[in-house]
């Protein structure tokens, strides 16, 4: 999720590069594709705006790699997870709640009254204090 966001500054950066900052488009690409991947050279002769911009795109070239990292390992430990565990069935539209005591029946009863979903409560105690719902 993170990964287009950042790709869409990058895209940001050269359009900037180009409209606010006058340069042509082969030469946004450019400064974006040398800003991104860190081997920018500042110049001070560059206005604020090109200032900003050329400070910004390294940003978001540096904060890519971790992003692609995480989902390429979330990805792969994920199917190796599924495959080791039997690939287990995708559960949503409900709420688990363990333990009924006050804080617990609170929140399932407030819950129930904001939500539609299946609800789960579990306790220890055999007389299930706080949880009349």
């Amino acid at each position: 999720m993170a990964a287009p966001a950042l790709f869409t500054l990058l895209v940001l950066g050269t359009v900037l590069f180009a409209t606010v900052g006058g340069f042509s488009w082969s030469d946004a690409v450019y400064l974006t594709v040398l800003d991104a991947a860190g081997a920018a050279e500042p110049d001070t002769g560059l206005t604020t705006i090109d200032k900003i911009i050329q400070t910004m795109v390294p940003l978001v070239g540096i904060s890519i790699i971790p992003v692609v990292t995480a989902a390429v390992v979330d990805a792969v430990v994920g199917a190796r997870l599924a495959d080791a565990l039997g690939r287990p069935r995708a559960m949503s539209d409900h709420v688990v709640v363990a333990g009924l005591g006050n804080v617990g029946a609170r929140i399932l009863s407030r819950w129930s009254v904001s939500r539609s979903t299946s609800r789960l409560a579990g306790s220890r105690r055999p007389d299930g204090s706080g949880s009349r719902l």
